[in-house]
């Protein structure tokens, strides 16, 4: 038997294929995986591909992101095969250390039967957990009106869409521009959402092969605690019914009981769970 271990910026429709075919595989028995749809877009710098074959057939994959250039993102397939998944883990690490990264964050469906302990062998530990939502188009109650107005980001936005970020995901922080992430910053799929020609918040949708992700919800601060998230959101969802979809799912962070209970009374439900853990370099 022939095995093959490839690493790849850009994946053929041959090789997409294949994983889609190993992540079907492994849904079957109830386990889910955090992949960005973008990663089989394109060659990016942001993302990168570990294909295990045996003979001519994909026996593991792990999908790598980074979009700071100090950490790396990581989810592995391997149909529960310990022995593939080192193979896979050891060659991001070696990737991680030659790109001098600081640390790798392993994502991993909570039920998986070898990932979490695997990675606890590493040294990981335990960081945080995130909840994926599916929507439910049945359970999903449109108001008539909404007083935002959304607008596809522009170039001109960077500076705006990280200010917005930073407000939604890390506010306990001094706000830094950054201008090497500010330039790398992703503007496809980015909508700022105006009220009454007031910048008040965003939102990003993803697309790939009729499966829309939604991602930063953000209401900015000055604007939060006047129901703007709801409509918001409600705006996302429509925007995406309107494009037609097979799936639309979000991801919450565990303690954001808030947010959490928002989408859930917006028609999303609980798919999978997905723990985090960090090695650090």
């Amino acid at each position: 038997m022939e095995t093959v271990l490839c690493h790849l910026q850009e994946l053929t429709d041959q090789q997409i294929q294949a994983i889609q075919t190993l992540e079907s595989a492994q849904q079957k028995e109830n386990l889910y995986y955090k992949l960005d749809p973008k990663a089989f877009e394109k060659k990016s710098p942001h993302y990168q591909h570990f294909l295990y074959f045996e003979d001519t057939e994909l026996k593991g994959y792990l999908s790598a992101s980074t979009f700071d250039g100090v950490e790396i993102e990581a989810s592995i397939l391997t149909n529960n095969n310990q022995e593939i998944a080192i193979i896979l883990i050891d060659s991001l690490v070696s990737y991680a250390k030659e790109q001098e990264m600081k640390r790798i964050l392993f994502i991993s469906d909570r039920k998986d039967p070898i990932i979490p302990d695997l990675i606890k062998k590493y040294a990981g530990a335990f960081s945080f957990t995130e909840y994926r939502l599916n929507f439910d188009p049945a359970n999903f109650n449109q108001a008539d009106y909404s007083p935002l107005v959304l607008q596809s980001a522009s170039q001109e936005d960077r500076k705006l869409l990280y200010r917005l970020d930073h407000e939604g995901f890390s506010p306990q922080d001094k706000l830094i521009y950054d201008q090497k992430k500010i330039e790398t910053l992703e503007i496809e799929g980015n909508y700022i959402a105006y009220l009454d020609h007031e910048i008040v918040g965003k939102i990003k949708l993803d697309h790939f092969q009729g499966i829309i992700g939604i991602y930063g919800v953000v209401i900015a601060s000055e604007w939060q605690g006047q129901g703007l998230g709801r409509a918001l959101l409600n705006q996302g969802i429509q925007l995406a019914i309107n494009q037609t979809f097979q799936k639309l799912y979000l991801e919450v962070d565990s303690q954001n009981a808030r947010a959490l209970k928002l989408y859930l009374s917006a028609g999303f439900y609980q798919e999978a769970i997905f723990d985090y853990y960090e090695l650090d370099l």
